[in-house]
């Protein structure tokens, strides 16, 4: 049966059930779609089998084969799953479609069901139905939502398998398989005996198996088959390991010999290595306790002796530190034991003293002589060219080498397409040569963002913007450097700097000599090949959208929402009813994460960009917004999750920290404030569209509601 409702018991509808069912009728409806625990009717009555609906993941040998649809209901009626997530069925016109639901799931255990009957019709509905529960398939391991060996309200016993109801029917026939008839001679009907849900097999057995469809753990106890009342009775207890004594971690283990089922092993308090210090554990209370604190090897009041730990044996071992500018004019580098290193000036008549001297040409010093680097107030040019390389990892070094001995400091911050700034960050003078300062500082690939959660400045789609900040009383020019953390490095000796604006006069026209001193705001505009990446991932996208069987495009616009409330991080907490059915999107882009995981474009990212294109996929013919993807680098939650609060404290893509998503119950104006708060939306048409995602096979104007 595909029908039913939600919270909607009827005592004389359960009656009408039970009398159908002593008819010798098997009757079985689907779980409802609610995505959670509330009851429903009339799967939910004793005499009605439940239904789940399951999805087919990565497909066969995949290890989410099977995995549960995120709409499924879920509670303590749940007696068993079939295929329910993007079935072909037959529509008017003689056309096949895809939907999804627990009414797709239920034919399947109907057929098999009625398949079995017509092989064993001498067996009842009770015994029939039994028999499926006895035989299923175990739901994936990988679903933390499943109990092993068990029943659990997501999937029951577990998914229908024909193959093996059958091969079960045929050994031990109808009663071995199905359980026992009713006693007539006492007035038992057929009724009396189906209890549905988690007790559908606990009376009517006639053999300890069946009070066990699943393979026995002897750490969780066992049942058995009381014959006299034909129920199931506890047989044996859970076994219990605690051997007293608090040092000890205790595990039963089921795969171990039956006569000793307990392993016991010490409670490891230390990492084996002692400059971390050592840790005990305490016998009376069961706490590490520390017995030895760490080892410094730091000298105190010399930062030229480097100190360092063995981790076997404790010791101290110390070096000098090296200071070395690797610049031979300057003779005498050396480490002073408070100061740290100092770098004598540069000699005379020297290559790298940063004066042209005679003798010296382009050629033979160019580091002195280069004739290309500016002069003045640097004239704009329109970009640099960057490698890709440079936009991998967590940061890239920054090394800038400024024409100027009088600059006092150097700061940086990045600004985005949008023209989103971060606060200023300080660099660090590392020397000084004649005239020439080098500052040095790291870019983290993300900052903090607006709501404090981080998103990328650098990892830029068009350009890159660094907005360097000089304080200087005089303005000569710049060099350029960046240098990534595989060393690799680009310099530009005619660096590309576009004055911004300055103050007191420091930001003059090109030409001969100084600006006139004062701040100046120096922006370097980095083209990258970045478009080539996002292009290329768009591209597997839409092919994935046009050759899946389901409307992945509206699913793809849905998850992003869902990710982006409080994260934009790549995770969702699929255990939030809010967010079932989300596992198709996430499974269908996880071979695209992959492939594109170590060029740059994060989980996050391809979430991103699978919205933005399944928005531009399902506008109707005619319209042509290209929704753009404008920046990337997006963090996923493993990396900025500092609060741990992750499922279990795990975070992974299905396994995100738990946020609140509006409720189906605000009214307009408190859903329209929901988003204007989280992510400040200004028009009430904006939430109009995020919310018709959810339903709309088509992005048209008609369908939407707005004008």
């Amino acid at each position: 049966m595909s029908l039913g409702c939600d919270n909607c018991f009827s005592q004389a509808t359960e009656q009408f059930y039970q009398d159908v069912y002593d008819q010798n009728v098997l009757i079985i409806a689907a779980a409802g779609n609610s995505g959670d625990i509330r009851d429903h009717f009339p799967s939910g009555y004793p005499a009605v089998m439940s239904v789940a609906s399951v999805a087919e993941g990565g497909g066969v040998g995949a290890d989410n084969y099977g995995i549960l649809s995120g709409f499924s209901t879920r509670n303590d009626q749940t007696e068993i799953a079939g295929p329910g997530s993007a079935v072909l069925s037959t529509v008017p016109g003689d056309r096949f479609s895809a939907f999804s639901g627990t009414s797709m799931a239920t034919p399947h255990v109907s057929g098999v069901a009625a398949l079995l009957w017509s092989y064993f019709p001498e067996c009842t509905n009770n015994q029939i139905r039994n028999a499926i529960l006895n035989s299923v398939r175990e739901p994936p391991a990988i679903d933390p939502q499943n109990i092993p060996e068990a029943w659990d309200i997501f999937y029951g016993f577990g998914t229908v398998n024909a193959g093996q109801a059958f091969e079960l029917l045929s050994s031990r026939g109808c009663v071995g398989a199905g359980g026992r008839f009713p006693n007539e001679a006492q007035g038992e009907t057929l009724s009396d005996i189906a209890f549905g849900g988690s007790e559908q097999l606990t009376f009517g057995c006639t053999s300890d198996d069946h009070c066990s469809s699943k393979e026995s753990n002897l750490c969780i106890g066992e049942q058995v088959c009381d014959l006299s009342t034909n129920t199931c009775v506890e047989g044996t207890p859970p076994v219990d390991c605690d051997d007293g004594i608090p040092c000890t971690e205790d595990v039963c283990d089921p795969s171990r010999d039956p006569e000793d089922l307990c392993a016991h092993t010490p409670k490891v308090c230390d990492d084996a290595n002692i400059c971390n210090g050592v840790f005990s554990c305490d016998e009376s209370s069961g706490e590490c306790v520390e017995d030895s604190p760490p080892i410094n090897c730091e000298v105190e009041g010399d930062v030229c002796q480097l100190g360092t730990c063995d981790a076997f044996t404790g010791g101290c071992s110390f070096t000098e530190r090296v200071c070395d500018d690797s610049n031979d004019c300057t003779l005498n580098d050396r480490c002073d034991p408070v100061a740290g290193c100092i770098f004598e000036e540069p000699q005379p008549n020297c290559c790298g003293n940063g004066v042209c001297e005679e003798g010296e040409d382009e050629d033979s010093c160019a580091v002195d002589c280069n004739t290309d680097a500016p002069v003045g107030p640097p004239a704009f040019t329109e970009h640099l060219p960057l490698h890709d390389e440079f936009l991998s990892g967590d940061s890239i070094e920054i090394s800038v080498t400024v024409f100027d001995d009088d600059i006092q400091r150097v700061r940086f911050r990045v600004e985005s397409p949008d023209g989103t700034r971060s606060n200023f960050n300080p660099g660090t003078l590392v020397s000084t040569v004649g005239d020439l300062t080098i500052w040095t500082f790291n870019v983290s690939s993300v900052q903090k963002g607006r709501y404090g959660k981080v998103f990328s400045f650098y990892k830029l789609c068009a350009h890159l913007v660094l907005n360097f900040h000089f304080l200087s009383p005089t303005f000569i020019g710049y060099q350029f450097e960046m240098q990534d953390n595989s060393g690799n490095t680009v310099r530009h000796p005619q660096a590309s700097l576009a004055v911004e604006g300055g103050k007191d006069g420091g930001g003059g026209g090109g030409g001969g000599g100084g600006g006139g001193g004062g701040e100046e705001f120096i922006n370097f505009f980095v083209i990258d090949s970045a478009t080539d990446l996002i292009s290329s991932a768009r591209s597997d996208i839409t092919n994935l959208i046009n050759g899946h069987p389901t409307n992945l495009a509206a699913k793809f616009v849905r998850m992003a929402f869902h990710d982006c409330v409080g994260g934009c991080d790549g995770c969702i907490d699929l255990t939030n009813g809010d967010n079932f059915g989300l596992e198709e999107p996430i499974d269908a882009l996880s071979s695209i994460v992959a492939k594109f995981e170590h060029s740059g474009l994060t989980r996050a990212d391809i979430w991103a960009l699978a919205s933005l294109e399944g928005a531009r996929g399902a506008q109707a013919n005619g319209d042509d917004l290209p929704f753009e993807m404008t920046w990337f680098g997006r963090p996923n939650c493993e990396s900025t999750n500092v609060e741990n609060d992750c499922v279990e404290n795990d975070c992974s893509a299905k396994r995100g920290p738990h946020r609140d998503l509006p409720s189906p119950h605000l009214t307009t104006h408190e859903l329209i404030s929901f988003f204007n708060d989280t992510f400040d939306f200004q028009e009430p048409w904006q939430t109009v569209a995020i919310m018709g995602a959810h339903t709309l096979g088509t992005l048209a104007r008609e369908n939407s509601g707005f004008q």
